[in-house]
Formats: structure tokens, C-alpha cells, sequence
């Protein structure tokens, strides 16, 4: 068995019993594979819990190991890892210990070492019982599953191919087991799931004699057996042959060399994050954050190749909040494709390297279009409502990384319909600004404003139950405006690089927008900007984190400059963890949930008057960010104050080593209130990259302006800008102006000052 270093583990991304605040014992996972994840699992040898394939599915089992006639040691030691668990069971009787990972082509694989510590005769089981599965059973050496896993070849499949390798000619048969498959029956998207296990002990049972110790190897394969539904072809490929194949080429690979199995399929998982830029700095929280803000990222992609997702496509999280009834889970996830999270995972996945994946989240993204060229909820078959997104001013942000004008001219079309789209549904021929009519759709559901008209100054004060529609007044919203104008303004960016003749009309109409929101929804009397009555341009005169919205636009001016301060007055925004979604002084403002103590939505329900989402945290800090640098960094210790709430956000109890983001928290205490671990609807990296490192790409170069924080020291390697690599190092010199130096493709570009900063032309 595999062992860490202490100085390793030290630095790693670690989690001893990482479990859901809210369901004891249920253990989460840290590798996924293109369509197979883990929801929780059980702390037993194998996988067994709430298991998901492309979406939510709830299969109860992969497979087991357990001992016949012996009670599984309580109280183990289970670690978490980005790319494997670990588990440590031991008593008298018997010691297990386990390593166990996904690979990309959804093998879910165990490595166990069992010891018989006893003086009897220990017999060990394979199992393979998943609920609602209605065919099964052992895969014999005469089977015709056997004959195809042996036969059959897969074209193209780089894993199978490689691991097929692991048999040497001539290798008796009964040195490897004949193992199980089970088939469930058409599920939901007309998806019919399919697995097939085999492990490196011959027969589904095992004698341990006692003193006897034993290493093993289970691989299990799922796939999809349907890929098209219920009455089509198996365009896939997969059929339980290609499945038994995939798995015992698995088990024959880690036969003839255990080690080195292990270690290829660990280094597949590995590769996204080798990949990745490296920050390293003198805060042990920053760094750790680092690594695990590219862990939410990878953890949330699925690749199911099939219905309208035949690439990549990023989710909002790894749902745990549904039913779980196996096969057929019920209510609200977060593991399908949600419009509003694209653009905010794109804004820090631009940055790695393989700009590929980043290419075809935006495609996926694009291919849940509806007919007016909104963006919708999507699953693989079957769709749900649109949100407001910034999606193209993403695209652009992803453009100016990359440099892939290829994507540009293939979306130009949908981009299109998508402006076009949003002007037919939510806008208004008075001006340019965008009307919301359902609360819930700008992504902020139950926010004050909607209930001031009829609430507040009608009777006085706001409704006592907010679902009470004859209170409720649809807004001209400042975020949903704001998108529309960073969408209109980057596609007339975009036209320019594409020399499309119609720039000029994108332009003026982003102008038209931005003249609006100034013009509309800023208070000069209260210095803020606010949502106004979809009919009479009344301000409601309330003060939601939106109102910072046109800073993180760049769109305002000195005489706005008023307006960012209530992101640092306690009394307001600044209270003490995050970013509160509404201003302390409102009178329904809720740190801990709830509308007025009625917590109708449940504890961990989202109610936008008070608690504090990362989601706007994110969008704020980069507010402040521009802020300080466009008034000579007059607030960069608020954004260096603030920063560390929000990195400290990530992590339970402040443990760097217990990892653990939600979507909303208490914005006093911190707390968590919601709990769907490493939730995926915000940004941090793009936050590191910009305002700490100070690297910021413009159109025809690269500006390098950092503010002062706590960090003494630190450094961003291997950033990758349009086909260079982008190295950045700061510390304090003995010579005043020198301490940051910037490399570009390894040759020194400037040696400068934090403040100072510098351009370079690339």
C-alpha cells in the first residue's frame, strides 16, 4: 500500500472524515469521472452509498468487500484527497486498509490490503447489490460477457487499450476472478445504466488463513447501455462487453504491477491540476484555497456524450440536498447545467491552460439555447427556466486569455440571438435597462426591493409573507441592466476582432444601457444605485449588494466614487464575513435566513435579505478591487481585509485542512447555512490572478497592477496569455521599486514596484 510523506501531506489538499455537515457519516469523494461520481459514500471497504452517473441517479452500490462472518472494525480513519480516499479499518480480528479512486472513464477502483488478525479463518466476499437493478450475475469464464470482454476490441479508447496490456500471454484464467455485472432498466433521459466488476482474487469469495494478509485489486465499469433512449441505437458503443473489458483490463494491469497501476490512474487525475497555474504565498489559507478552488472546478465537470452535452459541460455543484430513493431522486439539484454559475466558473477557468475544456463549457452552454436565445437549466435530455448571466462578457474575458478567435466566429450567431433574446424578453421601449418579473430569475430570489412599492410604502412596512403576490412589484433591476450592458459592450468588442460591420450599432447600444443605469439608478442624495419600479422609474430605496453592480462594470466615474464605501462600513455590507446581501439598516435584513424569523424556504434555504453568498462576495471584491486601483489604492486594505473573510469561507473552523464551501453563510458569525459542499457558483482564483498578482489582459497587452496585501512573499507560475507563459515574483529587496519581478517565456520584463506596476506589449 501507498504511503505519504508527512512534509507532502503537509502541503496537500487533505481531509480526515470529510462528511456533509448535515447527514452523519455520509463521506464525500474526491475524484470523478466524465459521467460517474460520487454523491456521499458509506465509511466501508468499496463504494457504497448515493452513487451518480451523468446527473443525479442515486445508485446504492458499486460494489463491496466485507467479511462473511466478521463485524467491520468501527470508527475508521477516512482521508479525502482531490484524486482518491483512503480508508484504515483495524481490531483484533482485522486490519484493511484502502485506497480508492474514479478514473476519467468512469472505473470506479479499489486497492485493499486485508490482514486476519484472528485465529479463525476469515472468508472475504465480493458483492455487488445496487437497488433497483433488474439483471445480474456472475460473469463465468463460459459466459458470452466473458467472450466479449476477451474478443472484442475498443477502438479509440486510450485507457482500455493501455491497461489491456496488463495480461501476459498464456496467464491461466483462474488468476483472475470471473466477476459480476448488474443492468438496471431504462431510467431517467431515457439512460440505462450498466456495470460490470472484477477483482484480482479468484472467485467471489476469498479464504484468509489466519496471520494471513492479502492484496487485492476491484475495478468496476459503468457505462451507459442506452445512449440515445429507450428505443435507439447504441451509438455509445457500450455494451456489457465493452464494460467487463474495460474493468478487467483494470484488474489485469494492477496484477501485474500493482504500484504502477495505481500510480497511472492517480497521475490521470493529477494532470488537470499539474496543469494548472501555482500560487504560492506566505498565508497557508491562500495557498491551500489555491489548490482547492481547482479542485471545485474539476470536481463539477461531466462529459456525458449524449442528448445535447457531447462535450464538456461544468455543473453548479455535486448536489446532496435531493431524495434519496434509489434511481429516481426527487427535488432541487445543482448537477446539471444552471446559466447564471457559466460565466462565473469561466471567469476562473480561463486561466488554465488547457483552454479546450474552457472552449467546450461555453459550447455546452450555448446548446441549452431556446428559441428566443435565452440560455436555459439543461439536463442531457429536458430543460428548465433561464437565469440572468453575464455569458458573453465571459466569452470575451475567455478571448483576451486565450486568444481563441475560432470560438468567436463559430458563436457569432447564438451570441446574437442571445442579445436579442434578452432585449424581446425583459426589455422596455423607455430605455435600455432590463425588467425582472419573477424574482428568483436574476439568481437572488426574495431580495427587499420587490416588496418596497407595495410592502414598505404602502403599508408601512414589509409583507410578513413574501409569497403574498399582491405585494410584489417587478423592478428594473441594476444586475440584470448591468449583464446586459458587459454582454453588449464585449460583443461589440468581439465584432471588432471578427471586423463585423456591426460594432458600431452593439457599441452605442451598450452606451445607451450604461447612460441609463447612471442616469436611472443612481441616488446622488444616498450614493448608491438602486432598482427601480418597472413603470415609473421610482427608486426602491433599498440598499442590495446589486448596487455595486455598475463598479464591477467599470462603468462609473469620480463622482460615484461614494458609492463603493458600503462595501466597507460595518453598518452596511462590511459585517464581518463576506459581503451581506442586503444593507444592515434594512428593515428585514436576516443575517441567518429567513423572511421576519419565517424560515419558509427551510435552514438552508437561499432568502437574499442578509445572508452572504460567495457568489457576489466575488463580484464585489473585484468591484473594490478596481475601485482601489482607479483612486491610487486608497482601499486596498478593505480588499485585503476582505479577501481573508472570503477565503476563510472555504474552510471549516478556519482549518485549512477541512475544505468545505457552501452557497450562502451567515455574514456576522460565518456560519454556514446551506450545505452543498464545494458549491461552484462563484470565483476566487480570477480574484488571486487580478488584484493580488496584478495581472490584467487588455487587448494588446498585458497590464500588471497589484494591490498591497498582508502577503509578504509570493509568487504565480506557469500562466499561460495568448501562447506565453507568464511568471510573476514578489518579495522585498534591498532596493526600493524592485520587489516584484515579472518573467515572460523566462526572460525578465521589468523589475517595478506593487504600485507602480507596469505594461507589457504581447
Amino acid at each position: 500500500m501507498e504511503k505519504q510523506k508527512s512534509g507532502d501531506r503537509e502541503e496537500a489538499l487533505y481531509y480526515e472524515k470529510r462528511c456533509l455537515r448535515t447527514r452523519e457519516g455520509a463521506l464525500l469523494f474526491g475524484p470523478c469521472g466524465d459521467r460517474l461520481a460520487v454523491d456521499v459514500l458509506k465509511p466501508v471497504p468499496g463504494f457504497q452509498g448515493c452513487i451518480d452517473f451523468i446527473h443525479k441517479m442515486n445508485v446504492t452500490e458499486l460494489f463491496t468487500v466485507e467479511a462473511e462472518e466478521a463485524a467491520l472494525p468501527e470508527d475508521p480513519e477516512m482521508t479525502w484527497y482531490p484524486v482518491k480516499n483512503t480508508g484504515l479499518w483495524e481490531n483484533e480480528e482485522m486490519r484493511i486498509r484502502e485506497s480508492k479512486t474514479i478514473t476519467a472513464r468512469d472505473v470506479a477502483f479499489s486497492l485493499i490490503q486485508w490482514e486476519n488478525l484472528s485465529t479463525k479463518r476469515q472468508k472475504i466476499v465480493l458483492r455487488s447489490q445496487p437497488a433497483g437493478f433488474v439483471k445480474g450475475t456472475s460473469i463465468g469464464a463460459d459466459s458470452e460477457i466473458w467472450t466479449k470482454a476477451e474478443s472484442r476490441g475498443i477502438a479509440g479508447n486510450r485507457e482500455d487499450s493501455r491497461a489491456a496490456k496488463g495480461r501476459e500471454a498464456g496467464e491461466p484464467e483462474e488468476n483472475v476472478c470471473a466477476g459480476l455485472y448488474r443492468e438496471s432498466g431504462v431510467l431517467r433521459f431515457g439512460i440505462r445504466m450498466g456495470m460490470a466488476v472484477f477483482w484480482s482474487l479468484p472467485g467471489e469469495s476469498f479464504v484468509l488463513e489466519p496471520g494471513e494478509t492479502a492484496e487485492f485489486y476491484v475495478a468496476c465499469a459503468v457505462g451507459n447501455l442506452c445512449s440515445e433512449g429507450a428505443d435507439s441505437s447504441r451509438a455509445s458503443g457500450e455494451d456489457m462487453g465493452v464494460l467487463a473489458r474495460r474493468a478487467l483490463s483494470y484488474v489485469r494491469e494492477a496484477k501485474k504491477d500493482g504500484k504502477a497501476c495505481w500510480n497511472r490512474m492517480i497521475a490521470e487525475n493529477e494532470r488537470f491540476y499539474r496543469e494548472a497555474p501555482a500560487f504560492l504565498c506566505d498565508d497557508p489559507r491562500m495557498n491551500a484555497c489555491w489548490k482547492y478552488r481547482w479542485y471545485i472546478l474539476k470536481n463539477s465537470m461531466s462529459r456525458p456524450g449524449m442528448g445535447r452535452f457531447r462535450e464538456t459541460v461544468m455543473y453548479e455543484g455535486r448536489d446532496h440536498r435531493m431524495t434519496k430513493e434509489p434511481l429516481s431522486p426527487a427535488g432541487w439539484e445543482f448537477s446539471k447545467l444552471i446559466p447564471l454559475s457559466t460565466p462565473l466558473q469561466v471567469t476562473d477557468l480561463k486561466w488554465h491552460p488547457d483552454y479546450g475544456l474552457t472552449r467546450e463549457i461555453i459550447r455546452s452552454a450555448f446548446a441549452a439555447q431556446d428559441e428566443d436565445g435565452l440560455i436555459l437549466s439543461a439536463y442531457v435530455e429536458g430543460e428548465q427556466k433561464s437565469y440572468a448571466n453575464y455569458m458573453i462578457h465571459a466569452i470575451w474575458l475567455y478571448y483576451l486569455v486565450s486568444g481563441d478567435r475560432a470560438l468567436l466566429e463559430e458563436l457569432r450567431p447564438a451570441m446574437e440571438r442571445y442579445l436579442a433574446g434578452h432585449e424581446k424578453v425583459y426589455g422596455n421601449p423607455a430605455d435600455g435597462l432590463l425588467t425582472e418579473h419573477t424574482h428568483s430569475l436574476t439568481g437572488k430570489e426574495y431580495q427587499p426591493s420587490y416588496w418596497y412599492f407595495k410592502g414598505y410604502l404602502e403599508l408601512g412596512r414589509y409583507p410578513d409573507n413574501p409569497k403574498d403576490r399582491q405585494y410584489f412589484t417587478p423592478l428594473k433591476r441594476v444586475d440584470r441592466s448591468v449583464y446586459h450592458y458587459l454582454n453588449l459592450n464585449a460583443y461589440a468588442s468581439i465584432l471588432g476582432v471578427l471586423k463585423g460591420k456591426e460594432q458600431k450599432y452593439y457599441a452605442e447600444k451598450a452606451e445607451k444601457v450604461k447612460s441609463d443605469i447612471l442616469e436611472k439608478m443612481w441616488d446622488p442624495a444616498t450614493g448608491f444605485f438602486y432598482d427601480l419600479h418597472y413603470e415609473t422609474d421610482e427608486k426602491a430605496m433599498v440598499r442590495n449588494i446589486v448596487g455595486i453592480y455598475p463598479f464591477w462594470a467599470g462603468i462609473t466615474g469620480a463622482e460615484h466614487r461614494a458609492g463603493i464605501l458600503p462595501l466597507a462600513d460595518p453598518e452596511a455590507f462590511h459585517t464581518g464575513s463576506g459581503f451581506s446581501s442586503v444593507s444592515k439598516d434594512c428593515p428585514v435584513f436576516s443575517p441567518a435566513g429567513g423572511w421576519k424569523g419565517n424560515y419558509f424556504k427551510g435552514r438552508d434555504g437561499c432568502v437574499w435579505c442578509g445572508p452572504s453568498w460567495p457568489y457576489t462576495t466575488g463580484i464585489a471584491l473585484e468591484a473594490l478591487g478596481m475601485e482601489s486601483l482607479a483612486d491610487g489604492h486608497r482601499l486596498d486594505e478593505y480588499f485585503d481585509e476582505v479577501l481573508g473573510e472570503y477565503t476563510l469561507q472555504h474552510f471549516r473552523d478556519g482549518d485549512r485542512h477541512r475544505p468545505y464551501l457552501v452557497e450562502h453563510y451567515n455574514p456576522v458569525t460565518g456560519e454556514r447555512l446551506s450545505d452543498e459542499a464545494d458549491y461552484n457558483h462563484s470565483f476566487w482564483l480570477d480574484i488571486v490572478i487580478r488584484f493580488v498578482a496584478g495581472v490584467n489582459v487588455e487587448e494588446n497587452g498585458i497590464r500588471i497592477a497589484p494591490l498591497s496585501t498582508h502577503l509578504k512573499r509570493w509568487s504565480l507560475n506557469g500562466l499561460k496569455v495568448r501562447g506565453h507563459e507568464l511568471s510573476l515574483s514578489y518579495g522585498k529587496s534591498d532596493r526600493p521599486g524592485k520587489d516584484l519581478q515579472v518573467f515572460v517565456d523566462g526572460i525578465l520584463r521589468a523589475e517595478t514596484g506593487l504600485e507602480q506596476g507596469t505594461f507589457l506589449e504581447i
